[in-house]
Protein backbone atom coordinates (compact mmCIF):
# COMPACT_ATOMS: atom_id res chain seq x y z
CA UNK A 1 0.00 0.00 0.00
CA UNK A 2 1.14 3.29 -1.21
CA UNK A 3 0.47 7.15 0.82
CA UNK A 4 -2.34 7.33 -1.68
CA UNK A 5 -4.96 4.35 -0.56
CA UNK A 6 -3.91 5.31 3.09
CA UNK A 7 -5.08 8.14 2.93
CA UNK A 8 -8.54 7.11 0.99
CA UNK A 9 -9.33 5.31 4.29
CA UNK A 10 -9.30 8.36 6.83
CA UNK A 11 -12.39 10.17 7.50
CA UNK A 12 -12.90 13.48 5.62
CA UNK A 13 -13.58 15.57 9.01
CA UNK A 14 -12.69 15.39 12.60
CA UNK A 15 -14.82 16.16 15.46
CA UNK A 16 -13.60 16.55 19.05
CA UNK A 17 -15.03 14.73 21.47
CA UNK A 18 -15.74 18.07 23.30
CA UNK A 19 -16.95 21.08 22.62
CA UNK A 20 -13.75 23.62 22.63
CA UNK A 21 -15.56 27.24 21.63
CA UNK A 22 -16.61 28.09 25.51
CA UNK A 23 -12.77 27.45 26.15
CA UNK A 24 -11.72 29.77 23.29
CA UNK A 25 -13.94 32.44 24.53
CA UNK A 26 -12.89 32.42 27.38
CA UNK A 27 -8.83 32.68 26.24
CA UNK A 28 -9.99 35.59 23.77
CA UNK A 29 -12.11 38.15 26.24
CA UNK A 30 -9.99 40.68 27.81
CA UNK A 31 -9.37 40.13 31.71
CA UNK A 32 -11.42 41.76 33.77
CA UNK A 33 -7.90 43.90 35.79
CA UNK A 34 -9.73 45.87 38.83
CA UNK A 35 -8.21 49.54 38.39
CA UNK A 36 -7.37 51.72 40.95
CA UNK A 37 -7.77 55.20 40.97
CA UNK A 38 -4.63 57.29 42.53
CA UNK A 39 -4.76 59.00 45.57
CA UNK A 40 -5.52 62.45 45.05
CA UNK A 41 -3.37 64.23 47.77
CA UNK A 42 -0.01 63.41 46.42
CA UNK A 43 -0.73 64.86 43.21
CA UNK A 44 -1.96 68.00 43.98
CA UNK A 45 1.01 68.18 47.06
CA UNK A 46 3.66 67.74 43.92
CA UNK A 47 1.74 70.73 42.10
CA UNK A 48 1.78 72.65 44.83
CA UNK A 49 5.70 72.04 45.43
CA UNK A 50 6.01 72.80 41.71
CA UNK A 51 4.49 75.77 41.92
CA UNK A 52 6.18 77.23 45.27
CA UNK A 53 9.43 76.15 44.02
CA UNK A 54 9.00 77.72 40.31
CA UNK A 55 7.60 81.21 41.73
CA UNK A 56 10.77 81.12 44.25
CA UNK A 57 13.25 80.14 41.96
CA UNK A 58 12.87 80.90 38.90
CA UNK A 59 15.30 80.00 36.01
CA UNK A 60 17.47 82.32 34.46
CA UNK A 61 15.76 82.22 30.94
CA UNK A 62 12.14 83.69 32.94
CA UNK A 63 14.18 86.56 34.02
CA UNK A 64 14.85 89.53 31.65
CA UNK A 65 17.26 91.83 31.56
CA UNK A 66 15.78 95.43 32.34
CA UNK A 67 18.29 96.91 29.59
CA UNK A 68 19.40 95.24 26.40
CA UNK A 69 23.17 94.44 26.67
CA UNK A 70 24.01 97.00 24.05
CA UNK A 71 23.39 100.67 22.85
CA UNK A 72 20.83 100.13 20.49
CA UNK A 73 21.38 104.09 19.52
CA UNK A 74 25.11 103.92 19.41
CA UNK A 75 24.42 100.40 17.64
CA UNK A 76 21.90 101.39 14.87
CA UNK A 77 23.94 105.37 14.34
CA UNK A 78 26.66 102.82 13.43
CA UNK A 79 24.88 101.07 11.02
CA UNK A 80 23.28 104.15 9.13
CA UNK A 81 26.29 105.76 8.59
CA UNK A 82 28.12 102.30 7.35
CA UNK A 83 24.71 101.98 4.67
CA UNK A 84 24.92 105.94 4.07
CA UNK A 85 28.63 105.42 3.16
CA UNK A 86 28.21 102.73 0.81
CA UNK A 87 24.59 104.01 -0.71
CA UNK A 88 27.26 107.12 -1.63
CA UNK A 89 29.61 105.11 -3.10
CA UNK A 90 26.92 103.69 -5.38
CA UNK A 91 25.00 107.25 -5.56
CA UNK A 92 26.20 107.81 -9.16
CA UNK A 93 24.48 104.94 -10.40
CA UNK A 94 20.65 105.55 -9.38
CA UNK A 95 20.00 108.32 -12.61
CA UNK A 96 20.78 105.68 -14.82
CA UNK A 97 18.66 102.79 -12.86
CA UNK A 98 15.49 101.45 -14.30
CA UNK A 99 12.34 103.15 -12.76
CA UNK A 100 11.45 100.07 -11.38
CA UNK A 101 14.84 99.43 -9.71
CA UNK A 102 14.08 102.68 -8.56
CA UNK A 103 10.80 101.83 -6.77
CA UNK A 104 11.79 98.76 -5.41
CA UNK A 105 15.01 100.65 -3.36
CA UNK A 106 12.28 103.32 -2.24
CA UNK A 107 10.40 100.33 -0.97
CA UNK A 108 13.54 99.10 0.36
CA UNK A 109 14.37 101.95 2.11
CA UNK A 110 10.68 102.48 3.54
CA UNK A 111 11.15 98.93 5.38
CA UNK A 112 14.16 100.25 6.74
CA UNK A 113 13.32 102.96 8.21
CA UNK A 114 10.35 101.37 9.69
CA UNK A 115 12.56 98.60 11.14
CA UNK A 116 14.87 101.05 12.64
CA UNK A 117 11.54 102.51 14.37
CA UNK A 118 10.69 99.31 15.59
CA UNK A 119 14.55 98.37 16.99
CA UNK A 120 14.19 101.52 19.05
CA UNK A 121 11.17 100.27 20.44
CA UNK A 122 12.36 96.45 21.05
CA UNK A 123 16.26 97.30 21.31
CA UNK A 124 15.78 93.21 22.32
CA UNK A 125 14.29 91.91 19.15
CA UNK A 126 17.87 90.73 17.24
CA UNK A 127 15.42 89.29 14.57
CA UNK A 128 14.73 92.88 13.73
CA UNK A 129 18.16 93.72 13.48
CA UNK A 130 19.25 90.94 11.14
CA UNK A 131 15.90 92.10 9.13
CA UNK A 132 17.58 95.05 8.87
CA UNK A 133 20.79 94.28 7.59
CA UNK A 134 19.53 91.66 4.91
CA UNK A 135 17.32 94.86 3.67
CA UNK A 136 19.91 96.97 3.44
CA UNK A 137 21.90 94.57 2.27
CA UNK A 138 18.76 93.85 -0.83
CA UNK A 139 18.83 97.50 -1.55
CA UNK A 140 22.83 97.84 -1.93
CA UNK A 141 22.01 94.59 -4.68
CA UNK A 142 19.66 96.22 -6.12
CA UNK A 143 22.24 99.39 -6.58
CA UNK A 144 24.92 97.03 -8.17
CA UNK A 145 22.90 95.35 -10.93
CA UNK A 146 23.95 95.56 -14.17
CA UNK A 147 21.41 97.82 -16.04
CA UNK A 148 19.44 96.39 -19.11
CA UNK A 149 18.69 98.98 -21.84
CA UNK A 150 15.07 98.19 -21.82
CA UNK A 151 14.90 98.57 -25.56
CA UNK A 152 18.45 98.05 -26.94
CA UNK A 153 18.83 94.66 -24.54
CA UNK A 154 22.56 95.56 -23.69
CA UNK A 155 23.87 95.87 -20.21
CA UNK A 156 25.64 98.33 -18.81
CA UNK A 157 27.67 98.83 -15.84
Amino acid sequence: MDLEQLGQHLPKTLTPQRDLWPGIAQRIAPAAVPTRRPAPWPLAACLLLGFLLGTLFPPQSWQTPASPSWDTEQVLAMLERQHQRRQDQLSHRLPRLHSASHRDIEVLRGGSQELLQAIRMQPDNLALLELLLWTQQRELELMTQPITHPTLGYQAL
